[in-house]
């Protein structure tokens, strides 16, 4: 080796960082091995592609390179359900029907329903006149009613039923209204309730 070499020293700053270039290729022959619940493979794996079959199957971008999949029961009985009670002793003289319990669902989904009500109720009236209860959906249509003329009118009767109706997807609304025949006679109601579920 030269004893004579001469050594040139640079010196200076290092420059920014160039912009990334573009995404390669995607990898070949990328797989998944499946297993089932109790841990057993799938067989014929590795597998490369999935498949998510079902109604109830429900696959969504979650975004940052990722999906989400649902997969939910089969079956919709009671998956909705509104409530309403008034469980006070109220009375109304009103010759018209008034609200003894107003249910207003949310948005329902389209499809069969249950309704059932219950109360106990009398009416104070003599066998000239009558205590009137009432289920009435979406305030047009009569779902059970019932006019009463007491023999006694401090024994408590029962008032209960239900129906099955389809309805249309929304806003819904079941309301338990009672009226007396007579402005001056009194119809009583206690343990009201109101409740509505989804079959299919």
């Amino acid at each position: 080796m030269r004893d004579d070499m001469d050594y040139v020293a640079m010196t200076g700053a290092t420059g920014s960082q160039g912009p990334f270039g573009p995404q390669g290729p995607a990898g070949d022959d990328a797989t998944l091995t499946v297993e089932e619940e109790e841990g057993t493979p799938v067989t014929g794996g590795p597998h490369s592609i999935q498949d998510f079959v079902g109604s109830t199957v429900t696959v969504t971008n979650a975004g940052a390179g990722r999906a989400t999949v649902t997969i939910s029961s089969g079956s919709v009985f009671g998956t909705e359900q509104s409530y309403a009670e008034d469980v006070t002793d109220t009375l109304t003289q009103s010759t018209s029907y008034v609200d003894k319990v107003a249910l207003t669902t949310g948005s329902l989904v389209g499809g069969d329903y249950d309704i059932t009500w219950s109360t106990d109720w009398r009416h104070s009236g003599d066998t000239g006149s009558f205590g009137d209860m009432r289920v009435i959906l979406d305030g047009t249509t009569t779902l059970a009613e019932v006019h009463y003329k007491p023999k006694d009118g401090l024994i408590w009767i029962t008032f209960a039923g239900n129906k099955v109706r389809t309805l249309s997807a929304g806003v819904h609304t079941v309301d338990m209204q009672y009226s007396s025949t007579s402005s001056n006679k009194k119809t009583y109601s206690r343990n009201a309730s109101v409740k509505l579920f989804r079959l299919s």
